[in-house]
C-alpha cells in the first residue's frame, strides 16, 4: 500500500521535480515476488486514463516483510 506520497511544493514545465513516497506492506506475509516497480503519474483525477503523464518509475529490488516498508 502506498502509505503517504509527497509531492513538490512547486513545479515548472520542463523541469525536473523531486516527489517521495512511502510503502508499507499491510499484509500478513512477506512479498512474494522480490523485484517490483513503483511508478509515479500526474493525474487530474483519482483514477488513471489515457490523458495521463508518467513521471518516472523506480524498481524495488527487495522482498518486503510483513508490515515492513521503504521510501522511493
Amino acid at each position: 500500500v502506498v502509505s503517504r506520497v509527497t509531492p513538490p511544493a512547486e513545479a515548472f514545465s520542463g523541469r525536473e521535480v523531486a516527489v517521495t513516497w512511502q510503502v508499507t506492506n499491510v499484509g500478513g506475509a512477506a512479498t512474494s515476488a522480490p523485484v517490483w516497480t513503483d511508478r509515479v503519474w500526474l493525474s487530474a483525477e483519482a483514477a488513471l486514463d489515457g490523458g495521463d503523464v508518467l513521471l518516472g518509475a523506480a524498481d524495488s529490488l527487495n522482498y518486503l516483510p510483513a508490515g515492513g516498508g521503504y521510501a522511493g
